[in-house]
């Protein structure tokens, strides 16, 4: 595949490429590892790679295909700006009351996207709050983006 591949790209010579499963990603890296490194693009020789999953891969895990499209939303995202797009600015809040827990808990209920870092120095006081929102709707993490998402 990597012969191939390479071949392709210096024909082609592409702006943008999207590597379709841990083969492509091979070719290209010389690493495995699409489920750590999906979503994630990189530039390298003045292209710009992002990888995903294997459409076949819905075969496996008909779930993944929220997961799939959004790797493609961003793939379209980086074509249109002819470049990976940067976060300009982040609204960020330090949630440090329950108060501020809840309201955060019930923007991700409503289908906001949230990322949070939990800085833990093994007292974590919110534990009886996020326990009775787990019981209500289940948070799994997307461990490629260690991101939230709520499986309703």
């Amino acid at each position: 595949c990597r012969y191939f591949v390479q071949r392709q790209i210096a024909r082609v010579k592409p702006k943008f490429v999207l590597l379709s499963g841990n083969a492509a990603l091979y070719s290209i890296k010389d690493e495995k590892g699409i489920t750590r490194q999906r979503g994630r693009p990189f530039e390298q020789n003045g292209i710009i790679y992002l990888p995903t999953m294997t459409p076949l891969y819905l075969t496996f895990d008909p779930e993944a295909e929220a997961m799939i499209a959004r790797d493609i939303k961003l793939f379209s995202d980086i074509i249109e700006a002819g470049e990976i797009p940067q976060e300009k600015s982040l609204k960020y809040v330090f949630v440090d009351t329950k108060k501020k827990l809840m309201r955060m808990m019930k923007r991700w209920v409503a289908g906001n996207e949230i990322s949070f870092d939990i800085e833990t120095t093994g007292l974590f006081p919110w534990m009886t709050a996020l326990a009775s929102q787990r019981s209500n709707s289940p948070i799994r993490i997307e461990p490629s983006r260690a991101r939230p998402v709520l499986n309703c």
